[in-house]
């Protein structure tokens, strides 16, 4: 506390603060994480301006020993302030789009004061364990699910499925269309009415997602699972769910590759706009986001090639075109291409070439 009041954060005793636990899964139980630590501080960030989580709210934001993110949010000033429903929504939401395709479940602790924090946590914890199946989504740590107020209104949820396909949220969609599902059902007069309506819009969002990301229709289908068993899966409960676990499924193969795909190409671009730099394995991965681990293993599934290993070849493939077209001294071309000393280059050229960097501009002397 007394080196936080140095730092310039106001916080006494008495001083009323929220802690939020975030669980992100993979980063939680992988060693080859999808988000570095970095990342994921900068997404929680972003979320928290978009959801208008500011000042005179102040944030401050650490990894505990278990491998969770651990936000603590106080107020700047000696009011105590109030955090919406609403705005918890949207940090998850955010979150969520930010961190693409991670599970993600945030625990909102009580406001209590700073001397209390440590109880506080021990309930939350406790909450956690409890948690056995580690649903996505956002909860108090009284147990109440807070990510989104069940309603029955289609074109609200609608809107929220679309946001949350986007996110790359299939687990948190599918408990939702679930809930909605059983809710609708539980209230409508004309259940066959009511499944059609939300195939029909289901349909809507499926195949809208297909059409932007460019997928071939006839593709997505095979013969267990037919176009035919898709539209007519509005007959009962259970043929509609099977044709939401198979869209989900199909959608989740598409956003993974799409994503790997960009990443990728952004790593790539990143390495042949700093080739003349000492680039790293860290750097490729912090420009994309990724962690070091996840960005190798990306990389090297897309490309066959180590990320360290496609950098020397692209050294050594920017070097032969000096070699063979400038006059530039081999000294000065160790240099241009961020190596510090010759005898490296030297090395990693004659790795890939079987020569040296002098014996391979002599062949093109001699011509």
């Amino acid at each position: 506390m007394e080196f936080l009041n140095k730092m310039g954060y106001p916080i006494s005793k008495e001083k009323k603060i929220q802690v939020i636990i975030i669980n992100v899964q993979s980063f939680r139980i992988s060693d080859e994480p999808i988000f570095s630590e970095k990342s994921i501080h900068k997404a929680i960030s972003n979320a928290l301006k978009q959801a208008k989580i500011t000042y005179p709210i102040l944030a401050l934001s650490t990894v505990s020993r278990f491998r969770q993110f651990v936000l603590v949010l106080f107020s700047a000033t000696s009011e105590d302030l109030i955090i919406s429903v609403g705005q918890y929504q949207i940090f998850y939401e955010k979150l969520s789009t930010e961190l693409a395709n991670e599970e993600l479940t945030c625990y909102i602790g009580n406001w209590v004061a700073c001397e209390k924090v440590r109880d506080e946590l021990k309930q939350m914890h406790l909450y956690i364990d409890e948690n056995v199946s580690n649903l996505t989504g956002i909860y108090l740590t009284s147990g109440q699910d807070i990510s989104a107020t069940v309603t029955t209104n289609l074109a609200e949820s609608s809107e929220r499925w679309e946001t949350l396909i986007s996110a790359g949220q299939k687990r948190m969609l599918d408990n939702e269309i679930e809930e909605f599902l059983k809710n609708t059902l539980a209230n409508s007069k004309n259940k066959l009415k009511s499944l059609c309506e939300l195939h029909q819009q289901l349909t809507h969002i499926f195949f809208g997602f297909f059409y932007d990301n460019n997928a071939i229709m006839s593709e997505l289908f095979n013969e267990k699972y037919t176009y035919a068993d898709y539209m007519n899966s509005f007959k009962d409960t259970d043929s509609l769910r099977k044709a939401v676990s198979f869209m989900l499924n199909a959608i989740d193969d598409i956003q993974k590759n799409s994503v790997s795909k960009s990443d990728v190409e952004k790593a790539k671009s990143f390495i042949a706009n700093n080739i003349s730099n000492p680039i790293t394995v860290k750097d490729v991965a912090e420009h994309v986001n990724l962690s070091a681990e996840y960005c190798t293993k990306l990389f090297k599934r897309a490309t066959g090639q180590n990320i360290k290993e496609y950098i020397a070849r692209s050294k050594v493939s920017a070097a032969k075109e000096m070699l063979e077209h400038s006059n530039i001294s081999v000294s000065m071309i160790t240099l241009e291409l961020g190596y510090s000393y010759f005898s490296h280059f030297k090395q990693v050229f004659k790795k890939y070439e079987h020569i040296t960097p002098s014996e391979y501009r002599g062949k093109f002397t001699n011509q």
